[in-house]
């Protein structure tokens, strides 16, 4: 997880094993290459970055996403400040970058800021959206557009 990852995920990393989580260098991809050789780890393999970090205003850089394709990790891309800004279609640090998101990736954003709404989006492979849609009800019902909101769409 980079350094600088929003609170709310570095919160929630409390909960797990120190071991589980390694925290590398902000946007530093030598540091988090370092960090996947010198701490191999069984299972799952997550990276956590942000497309534009809120507090320093710099990007992810592209070469964080090769890297987590290389290794088959999953990346989790919070694009809360990246979706509505950068790209041709104003879609986020993918759009920006002409990514096309693969299986291994998570998009997660608000609709509450360049979007003028509230609720949140999470695009992901339906193994991933199946876990979620069993696993995390409570988010799902709490973030979900009002229909008033619907219709105006």
């Amino acid at each position: 997880m980079d350094e600088s990852y929003h609170a709310s995920g570095m919160l929630a990393t409390r909960v797990l094993n120190k071991q589980q989580v390694i925290i590398f260098k902000h946007n530093d991809y030598e540091d988090l290459k370092e960090k996947f050789e010198t701490n191999p780890t069984k299972g799952r393999k997550i990276i956590a970055i942000e497309g534009v970090y809120s507090m320093e205003g710099d990007l992810a850089p592209k070469e964080i996403f090769d890297f987590a394709n290389e290794k088959e990790a999953l990346l989790i891309v919070d694009e809360a400040h990246s979706s509505g800004v950068l790209g041709d279609n104003l879609l986020g640090i993918f759009d920006y970058y002409k990514i096309k998101p693969q299986v291994n990736h998570i998009k997660m954003g608000t609709l509450g800021k360049s979007y003028g709404s509230y609720g949140a989006y999470i695009l992901a492979s339906k193994t991933i959206i199946d876990f979620l849609l069993n696993r995390a009800k409570a988010i799902i019902y709490t973030t979900a557009p009002s229909l008033f909101d619907m219709a105006l769409g």
